[in-house]
C-alpha cells in the first residue's frame, strides 16, 4: 500500500518536472522571439531613416548640379561630384538660397553655399565642396614612337573622358598633333601631352630665306641665308646678302625670318 502511494507521489513530481521544464522552455522562446522582433524593428527604423537621408541628399545635389551647370550653358558633357552634404537624419528643411562662395577655378574645384531653413524659421548654412568635371577629347598614340619621330595623323587614336578644369596640356584637335615631333621615346597607348612635343625645325643652317625688316610703317623684303637652325617662334640669325650683314629675326615659317627694326 505504501509502495503505492511512493509511485503515485513520484508520479506527480515527475509530471511536475516536466510541467516546468515546458513552462521555461516556452518563455525561453517567447524572449527569444520577443528580441528577435525588437531587433527587426530598430534595423528597418535605421535603414528608413538612412534611405530618407539619402533621399533628401540626393534632391539637395540635384539642385546644386542645376545650380554650378548653369555657367555652362545647356552642355550636357559636364558632371558635378560634391561632397558628402551633411544633413541631420532627423531634420525636416526647405532649401531657401544657393549661391558660390568660390567659383569654378582652372582645376574645376569651387565650393556652393547651401542656405537651409529648418523648422521655426531658423536659417542654417552649409558650404558644399565640388568639382567640375568636363567631356572632351584625348589623343593617345596608336604605336611606341621614337625620339625626333614625325607624328602622322595615322599614329594617333581618340578617345573621350571627363577631365576637371581647362587641362591645357592635351591638345585639343589632331591638327595640334599631326606635323610634330617627340621629344622622348613613348610606349604605345600613351596619352599625347604638349610637354612630349616639339615642333619640327624649320630652318636649317645655310637655308635661303626672305628676311623681312618691319618697322615704323616701313615693310622690306631681300634675301637672305640661315647662319642658326630653328623652329618657328625660334629667335635665330640670318646672313642679309646683299650687304653681308648678320641681323636677328624670328622665324616665321621654312622660308621667312621677321626683323623689328
Amino acid at each position: 500500500m505504501s509502495s503505492s502511494r511512493e509511485q503515485r507521489a513520484e508520479s506527480r513530481e515527475l509530471k511536475t518536472k516536466i510541467e516546468d521544464r515546458g513552462a521555461r522552455s516556452r518563455r525561453r522562446a517567447f524572449l527569444k522571439l520577443f528580441f528577435f522582433c525588437f531587433l527587426l524593428s530598430a534595423i528597418s527604423y535605421q535603414l528608413s531613416a538612412v534611405f530618407a537621408f539619402a533621399l533628401d541628399r540626393s534632391v539637395v545635389e540635384a539642385r546644386l548640379t542645376r545650380f554650378v551647370k548653369q555657367l555652362y550653358g545647356e552642355n550636357d558633357d559636364v558632371r558635378i561630384r560634391f561632397n558628402p552634404v551633411t544633413i541631420s537624419q532627423n531634420e525636416k528643411m526647405k532649401i531657401k538660397n544657393i549661391s558660390f562662395v568660390e567659383m569654378p577655378d582652372a582645376n574645376g574645384a569651387g565650393i556652393c553655399l547651401l542656405e537651409l531653413e529648418q523648422n521655426g524659421g531658423r536659417t542654417r548654412s552649409v558650404q558644399v565642396p565640388f568639382k567640375v568635371f568636363a567631356k572632351r577629347k584625348i589623343f593617345m598614340m596608336r604605336n611606341p614612337g621614337k625620339q625626333g619621330d614625325i607624328i602622322r595623323k595615322a599614329d594617333i587614336s581618340v578617345k573621350e573622358i571627363h577631365l576637371t578644369g581647362r587641362n591645357s596640356e592635351y591638345p585639343a584637335a589632331a591638327e595640334d598633333i599631326t606635323g610634330r615631333i617627340l621629344k622622348r621615346d613613348i610606349a604605345a597607348n600613351t596619352v599625347i601631352t604638349r610637354q612630349i612635343l616639339e615642333d619640327q625645325i624649320a630652318l636649317q643652317r645655310g637655308d635661303s630665306v626672305n628676311i623681312v625688316l618691319e618697322g615704323n610703317g616701313l615693310l622690306v623684303r631681300t634675301k637672305g641665308k640661315a647662319v642658326d637652325k630653328g623652329r618657328i617662334g625660334d629667335t635665330v640669325r640670318v646672313k642679309n646678302i646683299t650687304s653681308g650683314r648678320e641681323v636677328i629675326g624670328k622665324v616665321v615659317s621654312s622660308s621667312a625670318v621677321v626683323v623689328q627694326f
